[in-house]
């Protein structure tokens, strides 16, 4: 079967790189001719650094120059199949016409606070009749939708021939939708074990110690995560602190400094990154996927303000393999000690969890003909 995947695949970040390589993969093992739809979603493309220099603003300016700086993590992607470039709803529909069905998904791909522009693509409402919708693990990261829209989210979402969501809220608004049948699914990146990922990790030669700070960009460095951060260096003893940003060379070298701007590492060492901490803080999705893959022990900072409502995908992940305990809001940081040192992770427990929804995915995609 020829399948069109409908998700972001080719932005700087490694999350959104690995969930759309994990499905993709995932799919191909099982016999399938796969290709992503090359849609041009709002900033997702490389902006050209001519425009950094035409900003209205400094903070225009750092934005843009950062997005310019970090998208060459994103060549990591350029291996992976895709369709022609599409950028309206009847080019996606012509670009559709050469696949049996497109699956949308994972990531944050029903976002309510993104989406409202996009229904009709996101929720695949631009396809040939023919062509079968598949939601895998789509994720809205947030509780409630509270984007308007409604009806004519509900009206798309009857077509689907299949609906399954990555966070457990998520079952709960597609029902809200009119929508029963609904089931809770892995993030792609977890359809897989540790060594699936380990091929094309970068190795650590010197074998050293260090502890991995893996924050997300808009909550990195705040009074409350450094305070964290401090607190889980004096407990392991392991004072070396690995990021994922590193120096910019060359002659943005002084301007990136100025602007405080660093580039992401290379994907390969971001996973090597992961598996070979002696222990993980973070604040994200997927690095906390990862510290699970690799068995790493780990604590995962909930965010807090306007990006609390996101907590769902971490909330719904630790749940799902019984890991609730190592979540903590920055402000709690005198919990940190207790679970270093006290609250040890059953990782054989962990996996069991794992597979269990592993072989639920397997039926899930079976019902669907996949």
């Amino acid at each position: 079967m020829k399948i069109g995947i409908l998700t972001f695949y080719r932005v700087p970040n490694y999350g959104a790189m690995l969930q759309a390589y994990a499905l993709w993969k995932y799919l191909e093992r099982r016999g399938h001719q796969v290709e992503f739809i090359n849609y041009a979603f709002p900033n997702t493309k490389r902006i050209s650094l001519w425009r950094c220099f035409v900003s209205r603003s400094l903070r225009g300016f750092r934005v843009k120059l950062r997005a310019y700086v970090r998208h060459p993590i994103t060549a990591f992607a350029l291996s992976y199949p895709q369709s022609n470039p599409c950028a309206t709803c009847s080019q996606l529909h012509e670009v559709c016409k050469a696949y049996d069905a497109v699956i949308v998904g994972s990531d944050q791909m029903w976002n309510p606070q993104w989406v409202m522009s996009v229904l009709d693509v996101v929720f695949l409402g631009c396809l040939p009749e023919k062509c079968r919708r598949i939601a895998y693990a789509s994720s809205f990261a947030v509780k409630t939708w509270q984007g308007g829209g409604q009806e004519k989210v509900a009206q798309l979402l009857r077509k689907f021939t299949a609906l399954s969501v990555r966070e457990a809220s998520g079952v709960e608004i597609v029902r809200a939708f009119g929508c029963p049948d609904v089931q809770q699914m892995l993030d792609p990146t977890l359809l897989w074990t540790a060594d699936f990922y380990s091929q094309f990790m970068t190795r650590n030669p010197k074998a050293e110690k260090y502890l991995f700070a893996y924050f997300l960009d808009e909550w990195a460095d705040g009074p409350e995560e450094r305070a964290c951060l401090d607190a889980c260096v004096s407990v392991t003893g392991v004072a070396k602190v690995r990021r994922d940003r590193e120096p910019v060379s060359g002659w943005l070298a002084l301007l990136c400094r100025v602007f405080q701007i660093k580039k992401k590492i290379p994907l390969p060492e971001w996973i090597g990154c992961v598996a070979n901490a002696e222990f993980i803080l973070t604040n994200s999705f997927h690095g906390t996927v990862f510290a699970i893959l690799f068995h790493r022990p780990f604590i995962t900072l909930l965010l807090t303000g306007t990006a609390e409502a996101m907590n769902e995908r971490i909330v719904s992940l630790l749940s799902l393999v019984g890991l609730e305990e190592r979540m903590i809001y920055a402000k709690d940081v005198g919990c940190v000690s207790r679970l270093i040192r006290d609250v040890k992770i059953n990782w054989s427990a962990v996996d069991r969890r794992l597979v269990e929804k592993r072989e639920e995915v397997i039926r899930f995609l079976v019902k669907c003909e996949l």
